[in-house]
Order: C-alpha cells, then structure tokens, then sequence
C-alpha cells in the first residue's frame, strides 16, 4: 500500500505544481484529477471526493448494503457513484447495483488501466495497468490517503 500512497502524494505534487490543486485538498484532487468530476468549485469537489471515497469504502470492504442502509442519503450518494463513468466501468453487480464489487475493466484482459497519475515524482504515467488484487489495493491506499481529511470534514458537519 506504500507504493500506492507515494504515488498519490506524487500525483497530488504534480497537480499542485501545473495545475490548480491545493496541496491540502486531497478530497477534490482526487474528485477533479482522478475521477473525472467537474466541478469548478473546490467545496464541491471536496464534497463528491468524500463521498466518493465512502463509495469507495464500501465496495472494497464488500459493506455496500451497511452504507446505503445508514441512511437516505448514503443510498442516493452510493446510486449516484455506482453510475459515475469512473467507477460503473470498474463494477459488476449481478442483479442489483445495491451490491456491487470490483470487477477487471472489459476488453482489458482482465486488468483495471487507470490514467493521469504520476509514479515517481519525475515520471507520469499515461495509464498504468494493475490487476483485480492491485485495484482493490489501490482502492485502500485512497481511503487510507484521504483518512485524515475526511475525519476533519465529518467533525466539522457534525457541528
């Protein structure tokens, strides 16, 4: 998992340096450079980052049914993330999307191929290739990444 942190630090680097990320905002890097939102607004990118990365959670550690009965509003965010392009060509779901698990992407010999990350603080990467174990490795890296910052937002939308 080590390896995949360093990546996502370097990547949010990378951001930092050439484009309008804030080294500080992991959440809305993550919403703007890796999943694909648009948002133009960083408390909005920061918003679908955190629930992003609940979606995340949850699939990875197979509690898709313990999210989206928590409340109304984990149903309809884990309904909205399950058909996000990131993520609805990353799924399977057999005969309900209420739960779904990680599956290799189609026409990609089995292999999850995601781009626009930087390995090595020098060297982006395209795309790079990992398999079924590698994608749900790197699916904890970034709720392990992002820990930190979402413990600070919930706190502060408890209050």
């Amino acid at each position: 998992m080590q390896q995949q942190i360093k990546m996502l630090d370097n990547s949010l680097k990378w951001a930092v340096s050439l484009l309008s990320a804030k080294a500080d905002e992991r959440l809305a890097f993550l919403a703007d450079h890796t999943f694909g939102f648009a948002t133009y607004d960083s408390e909005k990118a920061t918003l679908f980052g955190q629930k992003a990365v609940e979606f995340i959670e949850a699939v990875t550690e197979g509690k898709t049914f313990e999210y989206q009965q928590a409340s109304e509003e984990n149903y309809t965010w884990f309904l909205i993330m399950a058909n996000m392009p990131f993520f609805q060509k990353r799924l399977e779901w057999g005969t309900s999307v209420r739960g779904a698990w990680w599956q290799p992407t189609p026409g990609k010999n089995g292999q999850h191929v995601v781009g626009g990350w930087w390995y090595i603080e020098d060297e982006g990467l395209d795309e790079f290739v990992i398999n079924r174990e590698g994608w749900i490795e790197l699916m904890r890296a970034i709720v392990e990444w992002t820990k930190e910052e979402r413990a600070v937002l919930a706190a502060v939308q408890e209050n």
